[in-house]
C-alpha cells in the first residue's frame, strides 16, 4: 500500500494550515488519522511501543536504518512499496536486537 492514510493526513494538515497550527482545533481530523494509522500499523504488523507519552527509541544499533526509512520515503515521495525493503530490513533488526536484550535480562 503506498501513501498509507495519506487521505487522512492531508486532512489533518490542511486544518492545522488553516488554523494557524493550533493542533487543539483540529483534533477531530487527528483522531481520524490516528486511527487510520494505527490499523495501517496493525495491518502490517508494526508495533509501538509506549512508555508513559513518551515512544520508545529503537536499539541503537538500528537507528541508522530507521533514518534510512526516512530517507527513502522522502526521496519516492513516501511511496511504501518503494521503501519496504528498509522497512524489512529495520524490523529485523529491531527483533534481533530485542531478543538479545531480553536474553540478557533472563536469569
Amino acid at each position: 500500500m503506498s501513501n498509507p492514510c495519506r487521505e487522512e493526513i492531508d486532512e489533518f494538515r490542511n486544518c492545522l494550515q488553516r488554523t494557524d497550527y493550533k493542533v487543539e482545533r483540529c483534533g477531530a481530523q487527528d483522531r481520524k488519522k490516528e486511527r487510520c494509522l494505527e490499523r495501517w500499523r496493525e495491518k502490517n504488523r508494526i508495533e509501538t511501543v509506549k512508555h508513559d507519552t513518551a515512544v520508545v527509541r529503537p536499539p541503537p544499533e538500528c537507528r541508522a536504518l530507521a533514518c534510512a526509512i526516512e530517507g527513502c520515503m522522502k526521496k519516492f515521495n513516501f511511496d511504501l512499496d518503494k521503501c519496504q525493503y528498509a522497512v524489512d530490513e529495520f524490523k529485523s533488526c529491531v527483533e534481533k536486537h530485542n531478543k538479545s536484550a531480553r536474553a540478557e535480562t533472563q536469569p
